[in-house]
């Protein structure tokens, strides 16, 4: 029965792997060549590129774009033909001098400055979608990559498990060979344990794998040929975007100093390092996609305003006629007659509508800049909150590696040469092999933690510069 469950959750790791393959495409050897340093920008390069919602909106800035050419022109004129003063008795049209053919011509001027205005507007309508693709090109970069750190993740534990099984194998093989011949302290119970480790191991193996697989699916969404890019043997390693214009490590991603040998905070470095003051951090927070999306809709809603103040301005309007007569019937000529006026269309009776749609206007960009202040208190907060996320990751990186780990490997051959010489239980043995084991997946749990919270840190950093967005939509990741 053990070895048909193990048969199974193998099959389901098998399973993962192929179903990464479903949607692929054929290999491309220039894919698999791809060094592990620049993996994950080409991935997060393609992803953006194949962007289904990238393509959209590109579409979308165009029909904005020519909608501004539309809303700049002026009304058409109004052209109108009539036969005016015809006698109904004999529908002679030379016989009253008044009778003419006339034909007008009349044009309606916008208010003030309406129609730049309005051209304005859908101007900026277009610039607010066009910073939407640099802020969707942000999401992906980030999304990518912490999916990209989970599969990493994932790989690595099973990796370790898998190292590791072999391990409790030979020592289920040993105790029931010691069970069997009765020469040593191993019992029933001893050997039970183990398989119930084992056990525990294969579900495990199963979880991960189901995890693994979950997060290929996730990627599939931007990349649909899996085959043909190379899976991470290495801890992908994330630059970091704010050396760009601060070149010290305020927030000790790569900088231990701040820990002394035993790895814990040092008194100094007890409180997150604000280095980089609040005013520092919001000059460039300023620059992310997201904050110049709602500095290009305070633009759009303050043009909007001046649009709506353009109601108290009166509206002229032009007219022409031309009235074509006949000779009268004695042969004498008759003049033409032309006809010129103006319209004047007053807002007297209307100030209370006029001045609900200028307040209306005034509401909606005071509602923007309370969006722009709480998205700035956002960022500043999710920076501090990196920073304490770090410290503490640091930390417990380093007890891990310079502690924690070598000291369970020292209980673990401890342990196992006392059950060896018949001085300790197997218990003892399996325990210690399994909190060794899971030290070495918490460590590495951690590592991937530091790297996604650099993610996350560089998602802060984001800027329009970062992606040569455009017709082509192509956006390299230098950064990275």
């Amino acid at each position: 029965m053990y070895l048909a469950k193990r048969l199974s959750i193998q099959l389901l790791v098998l399973i993962s792997v192929v179903t990464q393959q479903t949607t692929a495409q054929p290999l491309s050897n220039k894919r698999l060549e791809v060094s592990e340093k620049h993996l994950l920008t080409d991935l997060i390069t393609e992803a953006i590129s194949r962007d289904e919602w990238m393509d959209a909106n590109q579409l979308f800035v165009s029909s904005l774009q020519a909608e501004s050419i539309k809303s700049g022109e002026l009304d058409n004129l109004k052209l109108s033909l009539g036969l005016a003063n015809m006698p109904i008795d004999s529908l002679d049209f030379n016989q009253e001098a008044m009778t003419q053919l006339k034909f007008s011509v009349s044009q309606m001027l916008p208010r003030g400055d309406s129609l730049a205005l309005k051209k304005e507007t859908w101007q900026q309508k277009g610039q607010v979608a066009l910073v939407q693709q640099y802020q969707r090109a942000a999401q992906i970069e980030r999304d990518v990559s912490l999916t990209w750190l989970a599969i990493f993740e994932a790989k690595q534990s099973i990796a370790l498990i898998e190292a590791n099984r072999g391990l409790f194998e030979q020592l289920l093989e040993v105790s029931q060979a010691s069970y069997s011949s009765a020469l040593g302290r191993t019992s029933q119970g001893d050997i039970i344990k183990a398989e119930l480790e084992l056990i525990r191991l294969e579900d495990r193996l199963a979880s991960l794998a189901l995890i693994e697989q979950a997060k290929y699916a996730q990627l599939g969404h931007w990349l649909g040929d899996l085959e043909s890019w190379p899976e991470p043997n290495s801890l992908p390693q994330v630059a970091l975007k704010q050396a760009r214009f601060y070149p010290a490590d305020p927030v000790h991603f790569d900088d231990k100093s701040h820990l002394d040998n035993k790895g814990h905070l040092d008194e100094k470095t007890q409180t997150p390092n604000h280095s980089i003051t609040d005013q520092t951090l919001s000059k460039q927070f300023v620059q992310h996609p997201n904050l110049i999306e709602l500095d290009e809709k305070a633009q759009l809603a303050q043009v909007s305003m001046s649009l709506a103040k353009q109601a108290y301005q009166p509206q002229w309007g032009l007219n022409a006629s031309y009235g074509y007569r006949d000779d009268a019937e004695n042969g004498m000529p008759r003049s033409d007659f032309l006809s010129l006026g103006v319209t004047l269309d007053m807002p007297i009776f209307s100030k209370t509508a006029q001045d609900a749609g200028v307040k209306s206007k005034q509401l909606a960009l005071n509602a923007i800049a309370f969006e722009q202040a709480l998205a700035l208190k956002q960022m500043l907060a999710k920076y501090r909150v990196i920073q304490s996320k770090v410290a503490k990751l640091n930390q417990r990186h380093h007890l891990y590696q310079s502690s924690l780990i070598p000291q369970l490997k020292q209980q673990e051959d401890i342990f196992l040469a006392a059950y060896k010489s018949n001085e300790g239980p197997f218990s003892d043995v399996i325990k210690a092999r399994i909190e060794s084991l899971n030290a070495k997946i918490q460590a590495l749990v951690i590592s991937v933690a530091l790297q996604k919270q650099k993610v996350e840190f560089n998602y802060l950093f984001a800027t329009s510069n970062d992606f040569l967005l455009g017709a082509d939509l192509v956006a390299p990741m230098s950064s990275y």
